[in-house]
C-alpha cells in the first residue's frame, strides 16, 4: 500500500477567460413599445433579447451627425437649387439668353461651394 495521494479533480466548468467574461451592467429603460419591438425583434431572429442588443451594438453603423459647416453648405446648395428653378421659370417665359448669365452665377458660386469642401 503505497499512501501517495492522487491529484484530486475540480468538478464544474472551467473558468472563463478575462476577454470572455462580461463584467459590465447598463440599465436601459424603454418605453413599452420599444420593450415589445426589441421582443418581437429578438423572437424573430431566434435570439434572446439580451443577445440581440450585443450583436446589434457588435454590428451596427453609426453616422456621426453633420457638422455646422456642411450644414451651411447643405442649405447654400439648396438655395442654388431652388434658384436655379427659378430661373428656368424665368427662361421659359422670357427667352433663354435673359437667363444665361443668371445660370454662369449660380454655376460660378456652386464651384467655388464645391471647392471650399473638397468635393
Amino acid at each position: 500500500m503505497t499512501n501517495e495521494k492522487s491529484p484530486k479533480r475540480k468538478g464544474g466548468r472551467p473558468s472563463k477567460s478575462a476577454t470572455e467574461k462580461r463584467r459590465y451592467r447598463f440599465t436601459l429603460k424603454v418605453c413599452t413599445a420599444e420593450k415589445f419591438d426589441l421582443l418581437t425583434k429578438a423572437g424573430q431572429a431566434g435570439l434572446t433579447p439580451t443577445e440581440y442588443i450585443r450583436q446589434s451594438v457588435a454590428h451596427s453603423v453609426v453616422k456621426e451627425r453633420m457638422t455646422p459647416e456642411l450644414a451651411e453648405f447643405r442649405r447654400d446648395v439648396c438655395g442654388m437649387k431652388n434658384n436655379l428653378n427659378q430661373t428656368a421659370h424665368v427662361a421659359n417665359r422670357d427667352g433663354y439668353a435673359f437667363a444665361a448669365q443668371i445660370n454662369r452665377e449660380l454655376c460660378a458660386r456652386l464651384d467655388n461651394a464645391l471647392k471650399h469642401f473638397g468635393l
